[in-house]
């Protein structure tokens, strides 16, 4: 499998709880891949290349004071969260670290 670059995006948001409950005003820095997924050639064809799904990578900063953010870290990791980004898409993650790394499942979508 092999990620093909697509977008980059910064800028201010919001993160939301899965109710939709706002939880913070931040910053974000994302990058936005599609895989591609190589597969076996078949009858004598050359190498094909099917499209897999997304995989958004970058951080998310919350708009606190540096003291607060290790322990707001700490109560929202792992916790199902939404960023609605500024140009009103959105995207469902979760923070991976207390330096508001993200994980998240799937791409960008609108809101």
């Amino acid at each position: 499998m092999r990620l093909k670059h697509i977008e980059n995006l910064s800028g201010n948001g919001e993160i939301h709880d899965q109710s939709g409950d706002f939880v913070a005003r931040c910053r974000y820095r994302l990058r936005l891949y599609k895989a591609l997924i190589d597969v076996a050639p078949t009858h004598g064809e050359g190498r094909q290349t099917i499209p897999g799904g997304f995989e958004t990578k970058g951080t998310i900063t919350p708009e606190i004071s540096r003291d607060a953010r290790t322990p707001w870290f700490i109560d929202k990791i792992s916790k199902p969260l939404v960023l609605h980004l500024s140009e009103r898409r959105r995207l469902d993650f979760l923070f991976s670290d207390t330096n508001g790394t993200i994980n998240a499942n799937g791409g960008i979508y609108d809101g």
